[in-house]
């Protein structure tokens, strides 16, 4: 009977480390700054797995180096809100009016070729609709249907789910040919 009262107070107390979960929830739900909650809930975690201070920050700086490349996308998404807010959209639109022969086709078909020429050079991070398309694609194709139409009769969500479209044809070539390229690879291997 003592042996299942240990036990018990054991479970108990592995299960007490659960709360960084439980704290993680509840900042979602408050909405607090997400950021703050996963450190508190990292601290309170690591605090009742009787951590040291300085284990759970060697762990915190552990994996952030390991997922840098993610703290650097987070990075770009305030560049461009600042871009924006300072006016690349308006700049973009303004440049492609100018440009007599521009067209929405030939502006997505321009920017499709660029990924495409980007992705076979190994750089398949440039582009995106965060970094491209909803900042410059977009406003670049709706200068240029503004060009061809009068203002008011200029369809730009029609305009902004081509854009999205093109985007998502580049990611889908992008997926087969990876595929595609795998296969090969894979029939290759069998054959030797």
């Amino acid at each position: 009977m003592n042996h299942n009262v240990n036990t018990m107070f054991g479970e108990e107390k592995r299960n007490m480390v659960l709360i960084g979960v439980l704290i993680v929830i509840i900042g979602f739900i408050v909405r607090i700054n997400p950021l703050l909650v996963v450190t508190a809930a990292g601290l309170a975690t690591g605090l009742l797995a009787h951590q040291s201070l300085y284990d759970i920050i060697e762990q915190f700086g552990t994996a952030f180096t390991t997922n840098r490349y993610m703290a650097v996308f987070i990075a770009t998404l305030p560049v461009i809100g600042l871009l924006e807010r300072f006016g690349l959209r308006e700049q973009a639109e303004s440049v492609v009016a100018k440009i007599k022969a521009a067209t929405t086709g030939r502006i997505l078909m321009v920017y499709l070729i660029i990924r495409e020429a980007a992705a076979a050079a190994g750089l398949t991070s440039i582009g995106g609709h965060a970094q491209m398309v909803r900042p410059l694609v977009a406003p670049m194709a709706e200068g240029a249907a503004d060009l061809r139409a009068s203002a008011d009769s200029v369809d730009s969500v029609g305009v902004q789910h081509r854009c999205n479209v093109c985007d998502y044809t580049h990611r889908f070539i992008n997926f087969i040919i990876k595929k595609g390229w795998r296969c090969d690879e894979k029939s290759a291997r069998d054959r030797i």
